[in-house]
């Protein structure tokens, strides 16, 4: 083949995988509808081709080809976050029409891991590799990177990758420029806080990054940010704020001319303001004074004013930090004068004693004031350093000594925690050194010369407070519309605000724009049509010899079967024959979600007669469900009745269980899916049931003629 022919193909098959094709012919468009709640608001499942929940979440949707990939973290095996290690793995589904999803399996298998999460996935031109990178907490730089030939796998790890900035990063974004096919990766500023954002420059391969990069200050955390280009503008979409599993947190963006920036927001702030001849700090951590990296033993003096701004955990209170023998790197230590309650609630004034290491704190030893301490009053403190001795004494009256020998030497500075809204006024600033000898003194009258003040920080521009019930997760990489346009679709996964995330639904919509770029703010839609280009209408897999169905449409989750609360589903058999299979979508949770336990005894489906009054009549077969075998996530559980059924009787399946924690689920609807049968519920065992009309459960049966 000639080389310019080889060329111009290489180039083709390259476009095909970056999702830049031109419009498909009319004969392979389809127009979509994303269904995202129903009438009255519920969160809707949205299940895959063959009748389980679509379980992927804090991903990716990407186009290659002629299809359409969802990524995520799977959760149906119970991994729930800060309280087990039992990571479910990545997933793939594929799509021919953004509706109609089936499982294509694992990226990466289950393992061992405390903090893995956000698959996201890049097709790389120059080695004609799809490129995987996930956050793993349990490696170094908490990134995995994997490597296959296709989209769906299988994907081969290689070398962790190195950062360019911090080797730190955490919860990002992966995108590829269709100008230059260059790789980018954002991430959450670690060293920061996750105040802010990292641009990474990817290496030709992907598989790492390059020397450059540009940083975001912001003024508190944001995470899951999204990066794309629409019209020669750079976008970057994020959590703003950070929620973790968040049922609703704000989603705002910046814009920038290239990748790497300037970037720009809704305005910018500073943390640090001269105001009144005082210098009021609004978060910003630790920062220091410029001169005194080699000051060893000295007075730091200062009027200090907390400020009752601050919030964690729903108790307000006041806290302000001064540090000493700081270095650059944010190790040194820091002394907070706070009312917030560290060992009683009762205590209403503390001085806390933290040692920073790397900008985090290593420890903190709360001292119990004997006096309170009030939000707006002021207190002069002296922080003395001798050897490896600290003292603290407030308005002259010694409160604490501490001895430790980690940082012999360092700066002055103050510190003030951005997350939790921590305010304060400092005044009056005196550093001495023992023989009286002034080091550094401030009234707060002139500038900050004297002082590394924190960066300048910008402040997105907000397009929704709620990201209509969840987080965002994804923007997708442009997908072609039959009229041309490229569709924008932005994701947001629906969290329940539990540790366990298999019951999160999705919400999917196109971005909007303003004849200036500006994202429109973004309307929470019931359902939305789209018109895409690429692609062909899907359908559900068949099932052999299936002869009642609800659908897999409409249907909501609802955790009550366990102990005395039963539910049941009745329905009328088509045909004469063999009962073959029911399937019964059902799920298991643990009570309260962030506290309790799952089930500790089997789901029972019980196949049934109906009597004439409705109730359980002949119970025909039954059959149990170990809670090992039971997923988190809804899904179908294949009961082999192998009974005989007449065409025309009803029949019904009731969900018991005598677990003594947790429960099992239901998926529901209240619209009637099915018109042969019914849904009812009892709270006595099963001794009666109460029924209801118009609701049915998801459920399936195949009858063998």
């Amino acid at each position: 083949m000639p080389r310019s022919v080889l060329a111009l193909v290489v180039g083709f098959i390259a476009t095909l995988a970056l999702g830049m094709v031109s419009p498909a012919p009319a004969s392979a468009a389809v127009t979509s509808t994303l269904t995202n709640f129903d009438a009255e608001g519920n969160q809707l499942v949205r299940f895959d081709t063959d009748g389980n929940a679509v379980d992927a979440h804090d991903g990716q949707l990407a186009r290659f080809g002629d299809s359409y990939y969802l990524y995520g973290t799977s959760y149906d095996c119970g991994y729930r976050w800060q309280i087990n290690s039992r990571f479910c793995g990545f997933k793939v589904y594929s799509s021919p029409d953004l509706v109609h999803w089936t499982d294509r399996g694992f990226v990466v298998q289950p393992y061992q891991c405390p903090n893995c999460f956000r698959p996201h996935i890049v097709y790389d031109p120059n080695t004609g590799k799809y490129v995987l990178w996930t956050n793993d907490g349990s490696v170094q730089g908490n990134f995995r990177v994997y490597t296959s030939d296709a989209p769906t796998g299988p994907f081969g790890e290689q070398p962790l990758p190195h950062l360019a900035y911090s080797d730190c990063g955490w919860d990002f974004g992966l995108y590829q420029d269709p100008q230059t096919g260059r790789g980018y990766m954002v991430d959450t500023d670690c060293p920061d806080g996750a105040r802010g954002l990292i641009v990474q420059e990817l290496n030709a391969d992907d598989l790492s990054a390059d020397s450059n990069y540009s940083i975001i200050h912001m003024p508190g955390p944001v995470e899951s940010p999204s990066m794309f280009s629409r019209r020669g503008t750079y976008y970057i979409a994020m959590s703003d704020p950070t929620c973790g599993y968040c049922p609703s947190t704000g989603t705002g963006y910046f814009t920038a001319p290239t990748p790497l920036g300037p970037w720009t927001g809704a305005g910018t702030d500073s943390p640090w303001q001269i105001e009144n001849g005082a210098l009021h700090v609004t978060g910003g951590e630790i920062a220091d004074s410029a001169p005194g990296a080699s000051w060893t033993d000295y007075t730091f003096a200062a009027d200090v004013t907390p400020l009752q701004t601050a919030t964690q955990n729903g108790t307000a209170y006041a806290q302000a930090g001064l540090a000493v023998r700081m270095s650059d790197g944010g190790s040194g230590y820091a002394v907070l004068l706070s009312n917030y309650p560290y060992t009683s609630p009762a205590q209403s004034g503390y001085l806390a004693f933290v040692k920073f290491q790397n900008g985090s704190p290593v420890s903190v030893q709360p001292q119990a004031l004997p006096f309170a301490v009030t939000g707006g009053s002021t207190y002069h403190v002296e922080i003395t350093t001798s050897g490896n001795t600290i003292i603290v004494a407030i308005d002259g009256t010694t409160i604490d000594t501490v001895t430790d020998a980690s940082y012999p030497t360092g700066k002055v500075g103050f510190r003030e925690y951005g997350p939790n809204n921590e305010q304060a006024v400092f005044d009056n600033v005196r550093v001495t050194q023992p023989d009286g000898t002034v080091l550094l003194s401030d009234d707060f009258s002139g500038d900050l010369s004297k002082w590394n003040a924190p960066p300048t920080r910008l402040r997105s521009r907000l397009v929704t407070n709620t990201s209509c019930g969840g987080q965002p997760s994804f923007v997708a990489p442009p997908i072609p519309q039959r009229d041309g346009s490229p569709l924008f679709l932005y994701g947001s996964d629906l969290w329940n605000g539990g540790p366990n995330e298999a019951l999160a639904n999705y919400f999917w919509a196109p971005l909007k724009f303003g004849p200036d770029g500006a994202i429109k703010p973004i309307d929470c839609s019931p359902n939305v049509s789209v018109n895409l280009a690429v692609g062909h209408e899907g359908q559900q897999n068949p099932v052999t010899d299936q002869d009642q169905s609800s659908g897999v449409d409409g249907f909501t989750t609802t955790c009550d079967v366990a102990g005395g609360t039963e539910r049941m589903q009745t329905f009328t058999a088509g045909r004469t024959g063999t009962l073959k299979q029911v399937r019964f979508t059902g799920f298991q949770a643990a009570t309260p979600a962030w506290t309790g336990q799952p089930p500790n005894a089997p789901l029972r489906l019980t196949l049934a007669t109906v009597t004439a009054q409705g109730g359980v009549g002949t119970v025909l077969a039954r059959q149990s469900f170990d809670p090992s075998s039971v997923g988190w996530s809804p899904r179908n559980l294949v009961m082999t009745p192998d009974v005989h059924v007449a065409a025309g009787d009803s029949y019904t399946v009731v969900a018991s269980s005598a677990t003594t924690q947790g429960c099992y689920g239901v998926a529901t609807s209240d619209a009637n899916p099915y018109a042969g049968g019914h849904a009812a519920t009892s709270e006595d065992g099963g001794q009666s049931f109460t029924t209801q009309p118009t609701t049915d459960l998801k459920f399936l049966t195949a009858v063998n003629a």
